[in-house]
């Protein structure tokens, strides 16, 4: 990581900046552990936080 990796891992975590395959690799360096282990975790998701897909037309949803 660079000389800002607190500052980098806390943009992180607060979604201020994106994350990319090659930042999950310079973390897994850093921590040890294989990408795979980073990417491994259970999360539930609630379908009324999802919102509806846009119809189909190309009319902008105003069928």
């Amino acid at each position: 990581m660079g000389l800002n990796d607190t500052r980098t891992i806390g943009r992180k975590i607060h979604a201020e900046t994106n994350f990319n395959s090659s930042e999950l690799a310079r973390f897994s360096l850093a921590l040890g552990v294989p990408p795979k282990d980073l990417l491994n975790f259970d999360f539930d998701i609630n379908p009324e936080l999802i919102p509806p897909l846009p119809k189909k037309g190309g009319n902008g949803g105003s069928d």
